[in-house]
């Protein structure tokens, strides 16, 4: 959401039409800022939190502190008096007050239980990263509501705005958010298959095997091939180039070594060069896998850090 900052244009002059001077227009409009930048600021610190931190403890400490705060908003909210030529700004803010506590109370809650389940399936990864995207477009909307709301009461009483640069820091974070999801997802659907093939291995069932590893091979392809031809963001592609890499080796992988161990299997180890094959795939895939993971993680720090202010840099700013 944007933050603006009021200036006085020209002289100070009665509104003919009322009897509130231009400076009450200015002091009323500099009261609904203060109650809206410092509930933006809260959200903010949350996004970055549920971005930076991983442990849902504190996620849901981050939340619950932001909650407070903007009941204590709405609260002020709801006690200020309108401006007889207000044309909507008080009544907007209240309703992004109103929807701001029902995002914290239900979709931000449901948001942590869904990606505690997210490891669990491609489809439940599915709906936890939808639900995010979900979240934000709502949360866009209402910001652009209340955008327009805060243009049309500048206009009617001559404020000029003047955009605040944490404005952009948001809209960064979402892009880069919508970003890194497009590139997990298709990091993750692969990787799930990989571990369906890893974990049919000890159930003897050579068929099974088989359809696993062609159903990796092919989705990888396609995969690969998607994931390549997506662009850096905001010149930085360590991250996309990590997917790259991960991907291919689940191909390459597929392709030789899981295609030799599936024939191990349904033929039965028969020499001992057939057991040195066999647990060699396995090797290879434990020792690259781990290697390959970590350069994914520091990737997508490296992303964050690069297009994210961390919470504590952000409390600095302000």
């Amino acid at each position: 959401m944007k933050k603006y900052m009021p200036l006085l244009i020209g002289l100070l002059v009665l509104i003919a039409s009322s009897a509130w001077s231009q400076s009450s227009a200015v002091e009323y409009f500099q009261a609904i800022k203060t109650i809206s930048d410092a509930v933006v600021t809260k959200n903010v610190e949350l996004l970055q939190y549920a971005v930076h931190k991983d442990n849902p403890m504190e996620i849901e400490t981050k939340r619950l502190e932001v909650f407070q705060a903007i009941v204590k908003g709405q609260q002020e909210a709801k006690s200020m008096k309108v401006l007889p030529t207000d044309p909507g700004l008080l009544r907007e803010l209240n309703m992004i007050m109103d929807l701001y506590i029902e995002s914290i109370q239900r979709d931000f809650t449901q948001l942590l239980e869904l990606k505690l389940e997210s490891d669990n399936s491609y489809e439940a990864m599915q709906r936890y990263l939808d639900s995010q995207s979900a979240l934000e477009k709502k949360m866009q909307e209402a910001n652009e509501r209340f955008e327009k709301a805060q243009e049309a009461f500048a206009k009617a009483h001559q404020i000029t705005l003047l955009e605040n640069a944490q404005n952009k820091e948001i809209e960064t974070l979402n892009r880069m958010q919508r970003y890194q999801r497009v590139v997990f997802l298709k990091f993750f659907k692969v990787s799930k298959l990989n571990a369906d093939f890893l974990n049919l291995l000890d159930a003897n069932d050579p068929a099974a095997l088989e359809k696993a590893r062609r159903e990796l091979l092919g989705v990888g392809q396609s995969e690969l091939k998607s994931l390549r031809a997506m662009p850096d963001f905001n010149g930085y592609g360590g991250y996309r180039d990590a997917a790259v890499q991960f991907v291919d080796f689940f191909r390459e992988m597929a392709e030789k070594e899981y295609a030799n161990m599936t024939d191990i299997v349904r033929r039965g180890a028969q020499t001992q060069q057939d057991v040195d094959n066999y647990n060699n795939g396995i090797q290879k895939y434990n020792e690259t896998a781990s290697r390959l993971h970590n350069e994914l993680n520091n990737a997508l720090q490296e992303l964050r850090q690069r297009n994210v202010s961390r919470p504590d840099d952000m409390i600095k700013k302000i």
